[in-house]
């Protein structure tokens, strides 16, 4: 029943998902000439990152078990969305590449959620028995496609990362060109804020103090 639903619910999405990347783009840097008494500098983003700031949208989804999965789930903690497909080679090359990162940074509060693109549960189900990964898994659905990454009558390229902080904000936007050290910078930046609130005020039922939805980041 829940493989027919999914399979339905992504027939139905209009966004296409083409363009996956080579799994070992060329280093922007890779053929710069050597600088003369250079000084070491704080790591930069790449250019495939965009920073941004703005509350996270909610969504709900369900994992491979069938068990519902919301952005709630992570409160207090750095969320990686990883949107992804068994059939995009870079995609699975980019989400082995960040397990490591991710298994070290587990411990800190950072979790990911590898968001399958694929027609149904059965694909990554079978990936994930056969590569042991060590993260959860869920389907996306077409209101989390168009919320987290646009217009769905607009072609995307895979994969895409989203981070949201611990306030449950919204503040990396990683591109298929984006790499692990762009993931790590992103990581130890959030980490090492302070958290301005408990992103979960936003779920309080109390008459005299309604529900606010969380604050953007430093606002």
């Amino acid at each position: 029943m829940r493989t027919a639903l999914a399979v339905a619910a992504m027939a139905a999405l209009a966004l296409t998902f083409a363009g996956c990347p080579s799994k070992n783009p060329t280093s922007l840097a890779q053929n710069a000439p050597p600088v003369a008494n250079a000084t070491p500098s704080e790591p930069q983003f790449s250019q495939g990152v965009q920073e941004v700031d703005e509350e996270a949208p909610r969504f709900s989804i369900q994992d491979l078990e069938g068990n519902t999965v919301t952005r709630d789930d992570f409160t207090n903690k750095v969320l990686i969305l990883d949107f992804w497909a068994t059939w995009c080679g870079a995609c699975v090359a980019k989400l082995q590449a960040y397990t490591p990162i991710l298994t070290k940074y587990r411990d800190k509060g950072v979790e990911l959620l590898a968001v399958s693109l694929d027609s149904g549960p059965e694909q990554p189900a079978a990936w994930a028995k056969k590569t042991h990964f060590p993260f959860r898994i869920a389907m996306a659905n077409e209101e989390m496609i168009k919320d987290y990454l646009g217009d769905t009558n607009q072609s995307i390229t895979i994969p895409q990362v989203r981070i949201i902080d611990r306030d449950g904000n919204l503040r990396y936007k990683l591109e298929p060109s984006s790499t692990e050290q762009d993931l790590e910078l992103a990581i130890n930046k959030l980490l090492a804020e302070k958290v301005g609130g408990d992103a979960s005020v936003d779920n309080a039922t109390s008459d005299e103090d309604p529900a606010h939805p969380a604050a953007p980041h430093g606002k």
